[in-house]
């Protein structure tokens, strides 16, 4: 009896050190695995300042809250990793979890991207970005992902762009004669031309002293841009409509998306689609806060509207520019986009 005690003894203490290891090596693990945190790298080009570069901040605090500090973000701005128009690859090879991707650089790997880039061809953000969530629209979204190894997660609104002039105000059609207007894409030339106006090519250092001998007198670019490069000492009229939508793209390397949880996913694009409704309408507003404030009451500037008839004129001239643009962008994509602009 006293044997059997003791083996009941020693099987008891061998069930009790068993069970206490699953408790304290077993579970834990398993607890560890479910709070996995991700320490990640996020870069950009834009200043932390910048509309741009504070949304992307944002993003990545949204996430990191949201999530409790299971994803943890260092964010590199001011291209402190890699400069503007290589920030698609690098997000793409790996070399940080998360960054920006320009629109020229989705062109770069799917052509149908250049249609974002023709100057008055879209009404407004919801009408360009509509185009990716077609049936074709959505094949060309994911192809530009996988031909830089990117999942895109939202969009940073760098703001439209409007044509500013010395002092003509573009109300016709035929005002844009004889213009010098600066250049900054390949896509702006034929348009210009068909305008009968005059592209300048200049890199942005350039543009300020461009303004001051003459060399142009009007450009294309956003409210914030007119202010970070004191242009309006030179440009005293801005001429809507907006002429350009310029999006930039909030992405994720593909590879570290597609192992991150499910839970994780469904937050990182929460997220993403909050803050691009919150940049787009911040972005917009500002700028028209700074048109008819800044620009106007400080600086002796004025805003013009061009009448919605005259608009029409413009876009039926500008169409074979457009469609010589388009030559090598998918037929059925180019279609898509003149029956969204109603040309079609």
């Amino acid at each position: 009896m006293e044997t059997k005690g003791r083996n009941k003894w020693v099987v008891g203490i061998f069930v009790t050190g068993f069970l206490m290891f699953i408790l304290t090596m077993g579970l834990p693990a398993m607890a560890k695995e479910g709070k996995k945190v991700f320490d990640v790298k996020m870069a950009h080009h834009w200043p932390p300042k910048h509309p741009c570069g504070i949304l992307m901040q944002k993003f990545a605090d949204g996430i990191t809250k949201r999530t409790s500090g299971r994803i943890k973000f260092s964010v590199y701005p001011s291209g402190e990793l890699f400069p503007q128009g290589e920030e698609a690859s690098s997000v793409g090879q790996g070399l940080v979890e998360f960054g920006a991707a320009m629109g020229s650089e989705l062109e770069e790997v799917d052509k149908g991207f250049v249609v974002e880039s023709l100057m008055w061809i879209w009404d407004g953000y919801a009408q360009m970005r509509s185009l990716w969530t077609t049936e074709v629209g959505k094949k060309h979204l994911e192809n530009a992902e996988k031909g830089w190894n990117i999942k895109i997660l939202g969009r940073n609104s760098m703001g439209p762009f409007l044509i500013w002039t010395k002092d003509k105000a573009l109300m016709r059609k035929e005002d844009y004669a004889g213009l010098k207007i600066r250049a900054f894409s390949a896509a702006q030339p034929p348009q210009y031309k068909d305008l009968g106006a005059s592209a300048i090519n200049l890199r942005t250092p350039e543009v300020y002293t461009a303004l001051q001998s003459h060399m142009i007198d009007a450009l294309p670019t956003t409210p914030s841009g007119m202010r970070a490069y004191s242009w309006w000492d030179f440009l005293k009229v801005a001429n809507m409509p907006y002429a350009i939508y310029g999006d930039a793209y909030i992405a994720a390397n593909a590879n570290f998306w597609n192992r991150l949880p499910a839970d994780l996913q469904n937050i990182v694009l929460q997220v993403g689609a909050e803050v691009t409704k919150e940049g787009t309408d911040t972005i917009t507003a500002r700028g028209e806060k700074f048109m008819y404030n800044d620009f106007v009451k400080e600086h002796g500037g004025k805003v013009v509207t061009m009448p919605a008839s005259e608009m029409i004129r413009i876009k039926k001239a500008l169409l074979p520019a457009w469609q010589k643009i388009a030559k090598d962008v998918d037929p059925k994509l180019w279609q898509e986009t003149l029956k969204l602009i109603g040309l079609q």
